[in-house]
């Protein structure tokens, strides 16, 4: 009975330490670029689903995530005027991704103004007095 224990709590020590050592200082970098311009696309966003770590791409189009553990992850990049593109990655090595978003045209459709017309008249009312 003792011996079951004593394996128990060392078995549950190892794991905790495995988990510990598990190697999180992966490094994430990337551009992102218009596809029709080939300009670099600032202010794209970056968010990594499972870790809910986020950034926003910088005015030349560069991102950095460090710190990452090597695993299976979700990647959503989203940007204004833009389908969001959703990238699943297994992240073993530091890892360089290089984008290209395209724009989405948008039509607002047609526009009606009504109202009512006013006269105004901007002709010059002269008037001589003796």
């Amino acid at each position: 009975m003792f011996n079951k224990k004593v394996i128990f709590i060392i078995n549950c020590l190892l794991s905790v330490c495995t988990i510990q050592a598990q190697d999180c200082a992966l490094l994430i970098r990337g551009n992102f670029f218009d596809q029709e311009s080939e300009l670099p696309l600032p202010f794209v966003n970056v968010f990594v689903q499972e870790t809910a770590i986020g950034t926003v791409i910088d005015t030349n189009g560069d991102f950095i995530i460090d710190d990452i553990c090597e695993g299976e992850y979700h990647f959503i990049f989203s940007h204004i005027g833009c389908d969001p593109i959703k990238i699943h990655i297994d992240l073993f090595q530091d890892t360089t991704l290089s984008i290209r978003m395209s724009h989405t045209a948008t039509s607002l459709g047609d526009v009606l103004i009504k109202g009512k017309k006013d006269n105004y008249y901007n002709q010059p009312n002269l008037s001589v007095n003796r």
